[in-house]
């Protein structure tokens, strides 16, 4: 499918790999395996791995023979033209995060079987981080790992460019601290945790880090140096969804939580979801369930705007056979809710990440789409509502094999981006799962 529109354990990194020449108009293609870069749109094919230029678009570079490396997107065009970049290695890999600097380059996360850029290779699955101009060429990449399974829990760009990378190594996590040209400079272990799921940073450089800890899961506020500032715990059963801090640096908790309740609510054996309202030393200020008779309610995902607003995809079942519902909703501390918005009342449908980036409300989801010959295979689609939430805008991408990805916005730009399972056009699928960008213009 092609895109639519509508209004020790530490894991210190390998060796960093420079990015090859190339990103694209119309996103040259991949290099696979060492073999000719295929060509881009009106640009030359590349030959042994080198990008050819010429046309509006450059055909992409040739990866290494190592591992079946992607090569980045060949250059040309405009910095601001809409491009595709997919990469990966010959194994299974995935892009989780996506963050831009003041510069506009991006920044992206996720997990890699193998090396993808020629770093070098810790366990299982490792932690890539890289680095792309605006246009989508390589400027940097590298990873960090141990010899088991690790994950990218969160990512974010401050505004001097330095980048701040959250990852998981149950039963360790690191808060790992790069600056401009992707140089380590702080590594800082989180080892009050015994596992992390959760990162963001507020306007302040404050560190919020949200996890499981031997008494049940907590929230805890780091200041911007990483030195360790307060914590706030919440009950066994609690599940905590998303933790960020507004412009005023009060701290907002998003849940689900069942057969337990918070201070000053009432317990239910249907699943509730909360909001809790953290001043800047971890005081709370406010506290609320949210909850019906006969009816289960649970956040898929949350989002905070800077003004302390919550942003929550609330999922609705009940005991009636093939009763669902997805709301976009903003609940207010009073135990109302400013707005509601229906989303979605099918399975075919689901809701991955929501956010608030540049004004906006994003909703990232999966659809399934039935191909004419029966096959059945999932496209990535991304919403942009308005904050009195109101649908904005929507785009639809995907490949014929299926694809999982988030959208993430900059005042300039949508970005698009996760995993494929198929090959976007004038690319080659390069393993069991590659990683893909995609930019559009807003």
């Amino acid at each position: 499918c092609g895109s639519s529109d509508s209004s020790s354990n530490a894991g210190s990194g390998g060796t960093m790999a420079s990015g090859a020449t190339g990103g694209s108009n119309a996103a040259g293609a991949a290099g696979h395996a060492g073999g000719a870069g295929a060509a881009g749109s009106g640009g030359a094919a590349g030959s042994g791995g080198a990008a050819a230029t010429g046309g509006n678009a450059s055909g992409g570079a040739g990866g290494s023979g190592a591992g079946g490396v992607a090569g980045s997107a060949g250059t040309g065009g405009s910095p601001l033209d809409d491009w595709l970049v997919q990469f990966g290695s010959d194994r299974a890999d995935t892009l989780d995060w996506l963050r831009t600097d003041p510069q506009g380059n991006v920044l992206v996360a996720g997990t890699s079987g193998d090396s993808i850029a020629g770093e070098g290779v810790f366990g299982l699955a490792d932690v890539f981080i890289q680095k792309r101009a605006p246009n989508g060429d390589l400027l940097w990449s590298d990873r960090v790992g141990s010899p088991y399974t690790d994950h990218a829990v969160g990512l974010e760009v401050g505004d001097d460019g330095q980048s701040y990378l959250v990852y998981d190594q149950s039963p360790e996590a690191f808060l790992q601290v790069r600056d401009e040209a992707g140089a380590i400079t702080n590594t800082l272990p989180l080892d009050r945790f015994t596992q992390v799921n959760g990162y963001t940073r507020a306007a302040s450089g404050r560190h919020v880090i949200q996890g499981t800890a031997a008494d049940g899961p907590v929230v805890e506020l780091y200041d911007s140096s990483g030195g360790y500032l307060w914590r706030y715990s919440l009950p066994g059963a609690a599940r905590i969804k998303h933790a960020a801090a507004s412009q005023k640096g009060d701290v907002y908790v998003i849940g689900n939580i069942a057969g337990e309740a918070l201070p000053g609510s009432t317990p239910s054996a249907y699943s509730q979801y909360f909001v809790v309202k953290l001043d800047p030393s971890g005081n709370v200020v406010a506290s609320r369930q949210y909850g019906a008779a006969m009816s289960n309610r649970s956040v898929g995902s949350a989002a905070i705007d800077p003004d302390g607003n919550v942003y929550a995809l609330v999922n609705v079942t009940d005991q009636l056979p093939n009763y669902y519902d997805v709301y976009l909703t903003q609940p207010a501390l009073d135990g109302t809710t400013s707005w509601s918005e229906h989303v979605t009342d099918t399975l075919d449908f689901v809701p991955k990440r929501l956010a608030f980036e540049a004004g906006r409300v994003i909703v990232s989801y999966n659809s399934l789409i039935e191909e004419p010959s029966g096959a059945l295979h999932t496209d990535c689609e991304v919403q942009l509502w308005t904050p009195a939430g109101k649908l904005d805008s929507s785009r639809k991408l995907g490949t014929d094999m299926g694809d999982l990805a988030d959208g993430y916005l900059s005042d300039q730009s949508l970005f698009i981006a996760g995993v494929t399972f198929g090959a976007f056009p004038s690319f080659t699928q390069l393993g069991q799962g590659d990683a893909f960008i995609a930019r559009f213009g807003r």
